[in-house]
């Protein structure tokens, strides 16, 4: 067989020149040979039969009920016919309703509530008169004086410490005579400023007992708000 590019003769078997590399085969190649029948009509045909097949099975089961949706009644709506006018509706029964009555329930035994007993102005052998009342708010009056707190209502080594004039405090309790003196109980606020060896502030409220009066300067070293 001879090549029509480089003119050389090559066996009879051989499809391509090894000088050119082109084909020098005559014979036609099996895959297109005329006369041979595709496959692929009869691939489709298979495809289309599984496929209606498929559908057939689907529509007589129905397994997830996509094909008679809407042929049969939901489970939870009733199957019983509507009442005609034959067979009149059951008409619901009637439900009794009782509202209770709440009662007032009294106290056999009610909290008194405390009344405030207006002191009547007296006054301790050598005091001024008393001005205050137990549950009154007063304020120390002195012109400049820090006015002392103490533990008890005397004299002596019994200093707590020293409030500023101007300060506000609680009467809680009271009077009692000392040192020719009307003394009170009094109540002062967490956060007053105080005098203990130093200018401090009470981290807590605290009470103690002071002199309502009086000397030369101050007539009064606590007044009533």
């Amino acid at each position: 067989m001879q090549c029509p590019y480089c003119g050389e003769n090559h066996p009879d078997y051989a499809k391509f020149c090894p000088t050119t590399g082109q084909p020098i085969s005559t014979q036609p190649d099996s895959a297109f040979q005329p006369g041979r029948r595709s496959s692929l009509p009869v691939v489709l045909g298979g495809v289309m039969v599984i496929i209606v097949l498929a559908f057939v099975v689907l529509w007589i089961f129905d397994p997830w009920g996509f094909f008679h949706r809407g042929s049969f009644p939901p489970a939870h709506q009733s199957t019983q016919p509507e009442p005609t006018a034959t067979s009149p509706a059951p008409t619901p029964a009637k439900i009794s309703t009782w509202t209770p009555i709440p009662t007032v329930k009294t106290n056999p035994n009610p909290i008194p509530v405390p009344t405030r007993t207006p002191t009547t102005a007296s006054s301790c052998p050598g005091a001024a008169p008393q001005r205050l009342s137990i549950g009154d708010w007063a304020w120390v009056c002195t012109q400049s004086d820090r006015l002392i707190v103490r533990t008890s209502p005397e004299p002596g080594d019994n200093e707590k410490f020293r409030i500023y004039p101007g300060t506000e405090v609680e009467v809680i309790g009271g009077p009692r005579c000392s040192d020719q003196s009307s003394w009170w109980l009094v109540r002062v606020s967490g956060g007053t400023q105080v005098f203990r060896e130093k200018l401090v502030y009470l981290e807590q409220e605290s009470s103690g007992w002071v002199r309502e009066g009086s000397d030369n300067k101050d007539p009064y070293y606590l007044c009533k708000r």
